[in-house]
């Protein structure tokens, strides 16, 4: 029972309680080795120094831990989220085609978004999204989609999902970034304020 604790602490991390940047690497790795299909949402949270600047690290821990909550309960069994940088979560979602992947994240960027927490006024964040298809993994392209600016939603189709296939009728263009050490694998790309009403369904 000790050890099981100990297995826990060493896998989580220790404030918002979500898995830690160790836990996530090992699973994409695990995933990339069996080639397996998979979605990844990056999310940042929106003006977070300003959060802490403004109303202290308190506050500032309170948020991460309410966005880390949110993001758990968007889950599925058998997905993860992790905490990989200091206002950087992580959401990887096995056997998650990009559509459905697009559509669940949004679905719970709208649910942090109605999240109230004084006396910040709202919390917003932004997420990149991206998925690999067995037979085309190459996994830097899933590090290489990102939002174009706060509140956005960015999307990056691999060669097996053609381009817009998220959402009909996206009103942004096409935009990559690659903050993070780029991993390839990816075709067309594109941003996305929300999916429609109407088109959101059950993954």
């Amino acid at each position: 029972e000790a050890s099981a604790e100990l297995t826990m602490r060493a896998e989580r991390d220790p404030l918002t309680g979500v898995a830690n940047r160790a836990v996530f690497d090992d699973r994409l790795a695990d995933a990339a080795a069996r080639g397996q299909r998979v979605a990844l949402c990056l999310i940042d949270i929106d003006h977070f120094k300003a959060v802490n600047d403004t109303h202290g690290h308190d506050v500032g821990d309170e948020v991460l831990r309410r966005v880390a909550g949110r993001l758990q309960e968007s889950a599925r069994r058998g997905d993860l989220v992790a905490r990989v940088g200091g206002e950087e979560f992580a959401w990887l979602m096995p056997a998650t085609a990009l559509e459905d992947a697009v559509r669940a994240a949004e679905r719970a960027r709208m649910l942090i978004a109605g999240t109230m927490l004084e006396p910040v006024r709202g919390v917003t964040v932004s997420l990149g999204i991206s998925a690999a298809e067995p037979g085309h993994w190459d996994a830097m392209d899933l590090f290489c989609t990102r939002p174009s600016g706060p509140g956005a939603t960015g999307w990056s189709a691999s060669p097996a999902e053609p381009q817009g296939s998220p959402s009909a009728g996206l009103r942004h263009p096409p935009e990559r970034r690659c903050p993070r050490p780029p991993m390839r694998g990816g075709g067309g790309c594109g941003t996305v304020d929300g999916v429609p009403d109407g088109q959101g369904v059950p993954r």
